[in-house]
């Protein structure tokens, strides 16, 4: 994960903060979505918080564009929806969990 992070903020250099801090937060939305929509347990270690991190280290609340703007309030819905989530079934999410644990991996 480091390694992506570290190429991000390289090609942060190359084709500019914001358009990197938007494309991080896009990546962001569709997996916090994916784990939304499959009903998948939430943890604060999924990989696409550290993208979040990044991405909003690299807009640094410098008047960012509309679409990292778009893509960050979404990501930050999908985020709090995962957490709400979380917080009113954590047995269910407990059982959803082994059951991928088991089946999936």
């Amino acid at each position: 994960m480091l390694k992506k992070i570290s190429v991000a903020l390289k090609s942060a250099e190359l084709f500019g903060e914001d358009a990197i801090a938007a494309e991080l937060m896009r990546l962001a939305r569709d997996d916090a979505y994916y784990l939304w929509d499959h009903q998948l347990p939430f943890s604060e270690h999924e990989p696409f918080i550290q993208w979040i991190r990044c991405a909003q280290q690299l807009v640094n609340n410098e008047n960012p564009s509309e679409r990292y703007r778009s893509f960050s309030e979404a990501t930050l819905n999908h985020l709090n929806d995962l957490r709400n989530r979380e917080k009113q079934s954590p047995h269910i999410n407990t059982l959803l969990q082994k059951v991928k644990q088991i089946f999936i991996r």
